[in-house]
Order: structure tokens, then sequence, then C-alpha cells
């Protein structure tokens, strides 16, 4: 049985386009999303989903015992599915205690990896992120939560809000009664990207690569860009971070030979990744304001 089901979206019904259809009419199709508690059936969705988050860089870390970690976590967490218990999860939102666990290999590989990301330039950065990420003795009130946030680009953002409250519910639970949920901090990895010149002409055709613009000129370039977010709801996480900082991927190259990354770079997408670190006095306005927004 779900945890409970999602409120249908108000604003953003699912489409179906057909090319066969004589009138070219959209179908609206109405699915009826459930929540329901990580299970070990959701192993292999739960470890793409990962890789979804961490991309070309996801072969960098153990995918593998963190996705069972997640699983582990019975009684925190949720996942969105359309066909039941049995079906693979369209979405997946919980949070690792990154204290508790500082000893799993693959929860050290994920902090070590978000540590090395962080700008060697910005020296009071770097302290502040070391700061949240160092290994702490856990429950001194002092933890940090990894916040797994991930789900297929046409699911709506709307399943948003419930997932968040249903997850600080939990974890409440869970801590009075065993401990290890009580954070003083919630790190976000976000997807985002960076509106660049397309390589395809208005027929669609490939274009000719333009001439590399020299470093400094690139460098500007790329700072007046307007970051934007593939998930809409981060939008609203970074407006409560009180650290952030942007990095791109290790294996950029690599995934730049992709057939992901050449689709990003034809119409014109650079994507990146931005870690936001909010404080657990500002997750219940946080909550509210994305519950607000999601309301409009």
């Amino acid at each position: 049985m779900s945890k409970r089901k999602a409120e249908e979206p108000q604003d953003e019904p699912m489409v179906d386009k057909s090319d066969d259809s004589e009138d070219d009419e959209e179908e609206i199709v109405d699915v009826d999303f459930d929540f329901f508690d990580v299970d070990p059936v959701d192993f292999h969705a739960v470890k793409r989903l990962l890789g979804q988050l961490f991309s070309a860089d996801a072969e960098l870390l153990n995918l593998t015992d963190f996705s069972d970690l997640i699983i582990s976590q019975a009684n925190v967490g949720s996942t969105v599915k359309v066909d039941g218990k049995e079906s693979d999860p369209y979405a997946l939102l919980t949070a690792i205690n990154t204290n508790v666990h500082k000893e799993n290999a693959s929860v050290k590989g994920v902090v070590e990896y978000l540590m090395s990301k962080c700008p060697m330039k910005d020296v009071a950065l770097r302290g502040q992120v070391a700061q949240v990420l160092q290994p702490r003795e856990p429950n001194q009130g002092h933890d940090a939560a990894l916040v797994i946030s991930e789900r297929f680009l046409n699911m709506p953002v709307q399943i948003m809000p419930p997932m968040y409250k249903m997850l600080m519910e939990e974890m409440a639970k869970t801590n009075a009664a065993n401990g290890g949920f009580d954070f003083e901090w919630y790190i976000f990895i976000s997807k985002t990207y960076k509106e660049v010149q397309s390589m395809l002409d208005e027929e669609g055709e490939q274009l000719e690569a333009p001439a590399a613009p020299k470093k400094k000129k690139a460098k500007k370039q790329a700072q007046e860009m307007e970051l934007m977010y593939f998930q809409s709801e981060d939008e609203i996480i970074a407006e409560h971070a009180d650290i952030q900082y942007d990095f791109k991927l290790t294996n950029a190259d690599k995934e730049a030979s992709s057939d992901a990354r050449r689709a990003f770079t034809d119409y014109g997408i650079a994507p990146g990744r931005r870690v936001m670190m909010v404080k657990s006095s500002k997750m219940k306005a946080m909550i509210e304001a994305l519950e607000e927004a999601c309301a409009i």
C-alpha cells in the first residue's frame, strides 16, 4: 500500500502529443502518483537515478553501496510511482547522515567528491564547506544531511512539497526513536545549466564549430550567462542556502562525447552542478516557500 496519493497538479497536466492525430490535438492523460517507502525492489532504479544525478562522474563513486544504504533506511525517504509498489520509481527523495555513516566508503566518497569541487582559490568558502563536511562525532548537534532529490524531467514539481513534508516528519519520528536524524545542515546537489551558442541552425542542421574564444573572453562570457536549474524547486532552495558553489563534472570531456551531452551542446545548453547548504532553521520556511510556489 502506498503512503498516500499525490494531488493532481492543476497547472501542469501530462500531455500526449500524437503524430497520427488528424486534428493535431493534444490529449491530456490523467496520471495518479503514489508515494511509497524506498524498497529493496527499487535498487536498480535508485542506482539509475543516482547515475542521472552524478552523470559522467558516477563512475568515480560507489553508487552500488550508496543505493544499498538508501534502501536500508526503510522508514526515511519516499519514491513516486504510477504503476504500483513493484514498478520503478519516477522520483526519489531521501537524506543520508554524513556523520553517522562517515565510515561508509560510498558516503565518504561522495563527501570527498563534493569537497574537491569547492573552488580552491576561495579560502573562506572552502573553510565554510569543510566545516560542514568534516567528519564529526554523530548526534552532537552538528550532523549534516546529504539530501538526494532526483526525478524524471517530465515529473511535475508539485510532487515535491508533500515529499519534503513527509521526509521531515519521518526524520523527526525516527530521530525521536533512535537518533541519527537531528541535523544542523542540509546539503543539496542541483543539476544546472547555462545557455550557450547552439550548434544547430534554424533548419536543425549542424553548424560548423565556431573558433574558440580566448581564455579571458570565454571566462567572462561564462560568468555573464544566467544559471538555470533543471529542477525548478532548486531556485527556492538556493534562496535559502547560506553556502553554495558551482562546479563542472570531472569527466566533462567524457560526457561531451556522449549522445546526451552532444544533444545539450547542439541545442545550446551547457550542464553543470551546484552544491547548496541550508541551515536546519531555514528548512521549514524553504518548504513553505516551495509549497506556496507550487500552489500558484
